[in-house]
């Protein structure tokens, strides 16, 4: 079935943040995306990527089978019997329903920044890029990272239509895919780049759950039913 979901939650962020550019900006080497107003975000694109990775993770413990998404060759494309993680976010010929929002800063913390000049909530490192075969630094590697600031808060939301097989017969908007989804938002522990130098640290909290405009309860403890999803999608085929 097919059903009108809205999840909102914020994003806390306990590591130096780096979600890039990919230009450079006067001394600054590697600058951090920033909307209209100059202010830090994270794109939803990014997070989608993210959380994608969560489900399968939590997929694969729970003995499902996926299928390669790193490789768009080896994704489910339009096969009927896609993989619970393609029939959350899609996959080549067949575009996810669900629209990722860019997150952005928390209201609050736009006014600090604005009282802190243009580039408020961002900080500037200094590194020296390192040789993996030497093991020390690498000469004439130094560079400089923007970094946002450990810290932050940014709101976030995923909404659209999901499809999805029921977990009881008696409240048909709760899905294994939606209780999938929201499993893969709270194990969620790292954004962007820098994370071998622990930057990225984050965690998602103060979610949130509509189902055709109510808010509803999802109780994500239940994971451990993913283990009867392929039984359950084929009696829903039948």
């Amino acid at each position: 079935m097919r059903t009108p979901v809205e999840i909102t939650f914020e994003i806390q962020i306990t590591g130096s943040l780096h979600i890039g550019t990919g230009f450079r900006r006067g001394l600054l080497h590697r600058t951090v995306m920033r909307d209209a107003e100059s202010h830090v975000y994270v794109p939803g694109s990014s997070l989608k990527g993210k959380v994608r990775n969560a489900c399968e993770d939590l997929a694969k413990l729970h003995g499902l089978e996926i299928c390669g998404s790193a490789l768009p060759g080896l994704m489910c494309g339009l096969k009927p019997d896609a993989c619970i993680v393609c029939r959350v976010f899609g996959s080549p010929g067949r575009p996810s329903s669900l629209f990722w929002r860019d997150a952005h800063l928390a209201d609050d913390l736009k006014q600090l920044a604005k009282d802190e000049g243009r580039f408020g909530m961002a900080e500037a490192r200094t590194q020296v890029q390192i040789s993996r075969l030497r093991g020390i630094g690498a000469e004439d590697r130094l560079y400089t990272t923007e970094t946002a600031r450990p810290g932050l808060t940014f709101s976030g939301a995923v909404d659209g239509w999901l499809d999805g097989i029921p977990l009881d017969s008696d409240n048909l908007g709760v899905t294994y895919e939606l209780m999938l989804l929201l499993a893969g938002l709270r194990a969620l522990d790292g954004l962007g780049g820098n994370r071998s130098r622990g930057g990225g640290d984050c965690r998602i909290e103060s979610i949130a759950c509509a189902i055709d405009g109510q808010l509803a309860e999802v109780d994500v403890g239940r994971i451990e039913e993913l283990t009867l999803y392929a039984d359950a999608l084929a009696e829903g085929r039948t």
